[in-house]
């Protein structure tokens, strides 16, 4: 090889495997001394280097020989007659540079230069790749389908390949080929056989980054997706707010005519995904994030992070979805625990605490509410209507205290039931005029006391109220919040005016 196919072949070796110049011609350097060192079975004292010249591509390489009279070890010495002739000033001892002839190299050392620059510049290559690719965990990238081994979609990047692990394959996907595939980049391994890249489209983020691509909004940090839950290929669901009160981030995402949202749907083989305004009142979220159920009542366990969902018969379905999706799919998009509860087990709910509270009222086992459920006395209503021999003959309960047991019942009947008085405030009014008479409060010199003598002061609601971790939103608070919440139309059309 002359000097030219040198500096051309180290000119393509930069531009195939994009490795820097400086780093062929070391490697190449490399290659050359471990070439001369097994061709010449130099043992490992032996000092030999070489030099490329990246202009002229002319190649030396030379061993440091000492001056001697008598040779005795051809590979280390070097006469002191033949010395003068490299440098006419050398004396005995000292050490000259002995140039070696590449003619002369054999075969295996040849080939030996040879491994070790491939492997060289492959090690090279590898650390470049890493380096680029480690920073940018959480990106989308764009390949070709290469292969596809045992599940394994092997992408080919770039310069490099990636592989789709079956696991983070949409279960709908049907690439082959050829095929221009889109994922993102969810892990950089380095290991022996360089960087291993694994992609996903089955991460939250994936969603979440297709929509970056294609509402310029959240590019411009004016819409922020809040959360993201995914059953990846059959439905999503996405919680998205917006900074500016006049931009809707719901219709920011979907688009005119749904072509932004479609886009997305299209690069996920179908995926449903619904897009859900974020609320910071826990409240409101959850209920947008069940729908289209529409919700009864809402009780909150702070404590437990978790919420009883109250809807009618006819929406139980709509708020679990098909295998329970919608309700799962709520759960991780608001991360609340979220069971759901038909009115009537929720009254038959209410009505066996009741049951307990009163059990615990008169010293009574708790477990004699589930012998009376179990013969069909479930409500209070139902206890209240047993005889006392009835009673005693299912729960064993001593005749004093089922005797308070039917009294308490009864007595929270009386409770709950309206007071008859008559006519009514409408009709008492029926038939005269506005100005006959004055329905408002007399008005009085007198202050108000907080806290009249006769009557204790009230206990600090703080205290009061320590251990109380149930909160209950009725639909009409619900709805109230949903109409003061940032995200709904009414809101928004409020702050406009």
């Amino acid at each position: 090889m002359n000097t030219y196919e040198i500096v051309d072949a180290i000119r393509q070796l930069t531009n195939q495997k994009n490795v820097t110049r400086e780093i062929v011609l070391e490697t190449l350097q490399t290659a050359l001394v471990a070439a001369a060192k097994k061709n010449i079975n130099a043992s490992k004292t032996l000092d030999i280097e070489s030099e490329v010249d990246d202009r002229t591509g002319e190649l030396r390489v030379y061993a440091y020989k000492q001056v001697v009279d008598e040779v005795t070890r051809p590979t280390h010495e070097i006469a002191l007659v033949d010395a003068l002739k490299i440098d006419p000033q050398v004396e005995l001892g000292d050490e000259v540079q002995v140039d070696l002839n590449l003619a002369d190299f054999g075969r295996n050392a040849i080939q030996l230069a040879k491994q070790v620059l491939i492997q060289r510049i492959r090690e090279s290559e590898r650390d470049r790749i890493y380096e680029e690719y480690k920073d940018q965990t959480g990106v989308i990238l764009t390949g070709t389908v290469r292969q596809i081994d045992r599940g394994n979609i092997i992408v080919a990047l770039d310069r490099t390949e990636a592989v789709i692990p079956p696991s983070e394959q949409i279960p709908k996907d049907r690439f082959h080929i050829g095929d221009t595939i889109r994922a993102l980049l969810i892990e950089v391994d380095r290991n022996s056989k360089g960087a291993q890249l694994t992609l996903s489209r089955t991460a939250n983020d994936f969603l979440k980054r297709l929509f970056e691509l294609e509402v310029p909004e959240i590019q411009q940090k004016i819409v922020e997706i809040k959360a993201v839950a995914r059953d990846p290929g059959e439905r999503a669901k996405i919680a998205v707010r917006s900074s500016e009160r006049r931009v809707d981030p719901v219709g920011a995402c979907v688009g005119i005519r749904g072509s932004r949202v479609q886009a997305v749907v299209r690069e996920l083989n179908n995926e449903r995904i619904d897009i859900v305004p974020w609320s910071e009142d826990p409240a409101v979220f959850v209920s947008r994030a069940l729908a289209p159920a529409r919700i009864n009542r809402i009780i909150i366990y702070e404590r437990e992070h978790r919420m009883e969902i109250v809807v009618e018969k006819d929406q139980l379905s709509l708020a679990i979805g098909k295998n329970g999706q919608n309700v799962r799919l709520a759960h991780q998009l608001t991360g609340w625990s979220i069971d759901l509860l038909t009115v009537d087990e929720y009254d038959t709910q209410l009505e066996r605490e009741d049951l307990l509270e009163i059990c615990d009222d008169i010293g009574a086992d708790r477990d004699i509410i589930d012998l009376l459920a179990a013969e069909g006395f479930s409500t209070v209503q139902s206890v209240a209507g047993m005889s006392l021999a009835r009673l005693i003959e299912i729960t064993n309960l001593p005749e004093d205290m089922a005797a308070a047991l039917l009294r308490e019942t009864q007595a929270l009947i009386e409770e709950d039931q309206p007071e008859e008085t008559g006519d009514t405030e409408d009709e008492l009014i029926d038939g005269f005029e506005d100005d006959d008479f004055d329905l408002s409060e007399p008005e009085t010199d007198e202050p108000e006391d907080d806290n009249p003598p006769d009557e204790p002061a009230e206990e600090d609601s703080s205290e009061a109220n320590e251990d109380e971790t149930e909160t209950t939103v009725p639909v009409e608070e619900i709805e109230e919040r949903e109409t003061d919440a940032p995200g709904s139309p009414e809101h928004d059309d409020d702050e406009s005016k």
